[in-house]
């Protein structure tokens, strides 16, 4: 008990640095013992280099395992920034939500699967620049999509509930019509096959809004100037 007190004022002391030198004031004697056993006559300079010699492919095998475990650090480091960016995206503050965006823009994770399953439900993504944006997967529930630009991404198995997508640029986007189907509107988008949505889903919200501002949805005309597609398309998609 008597030694305890004294134990932990020592055990206090000792830090990483004062540890390293605690183990080299001791190896340091047995360099000189075995050098000495090996050489009668001392030279400071044999000395330096056989314990030179004894400790360089040590340093060489520390060197690789710390810059290995610092590689391991960053992407570790990457996914949780990643991960952060991308959770933000769901903030209700919009310079947040644009920041985030600017980031993933910038870093290059639109496209490298970083939004793979991202649930970005609720979502307000008005006016977004996702090109090539890769969502396959994605939770894009009820997402206000509006006016984005999603040419050439891949919205494979993309959930699109709800989402409203009025003036949203999907050309060439990966997209099946049954996920469009989904969607709560859709009104002035340009389709994956570069023709402007012309109503052809029938989506409830769609018809709602036309009939909210005095189009009758019963009459092909009108709903085409609605639509702002021809008369035609509209024919043929009733």
């Amino acid at each position: 008990m008597m030694i305890r007190p004294y134990w932990d004022k020592f055990i206090g002391w000792l830090t990483i640095g004062r540890v390293g030198l605690i183990l080299l004031l001791i190896a340091l004697p047995g360099i000189f013992l075995s050098y000495q056993a090996e050489n009668p006559v001392f030279r400071l300079d044999g000395l330096l280099r056989q314990s030179y010699t004894n400790i360089a492919w040590e340093f060489v095998s520390i060197a690789f395992t710390i810059l290995i475990i610092d590689r391991i650090y960053q992407a570790q480091d990457a996914r949780r920034e990643k991960t952060q960016t991308v959770q933000q995206l769901r903030s209700t503050d919009p310079d947040i939500v644009q920041e985030a965006a600017e980031k993933l823009r910038l870093e290059g994770w639109l496209a490298d699967g970083s939004l793979r399953q991202a649930n970005l439900g609720q979502a307000d993504l008005r006016h977004m620049q996702w090109q090539n944006a890769d969502l396959r997967a994605a939770n894009l529930t009820q997402a206000n999509l509006q006016h984005i630009d999603l040419t050439q991404a891949d919205l494979r198995d993309a959930i699109l509930e709800g989402a409203d997508l009025r003036c949203a640029l999907l050309k060439d986007a990966q997209i099946s019509e049954a996920q469009l189907t989904q969607a709560g509107r859709l009104t002035h988008a340009v389709m994956p096959d570069g023709r402007m949505y012309d109503g052809r889903f029938h989506l409830p919200q769609d018809l709602q809004d036309a009939a909210s501002a005095g189009f009758n949805t019963s009459d092909p005309i009108s709903l085409a100037r609605f639509y702002d597609v021809p008369v035609k398309d509209v024919m043929r998609d009733a």
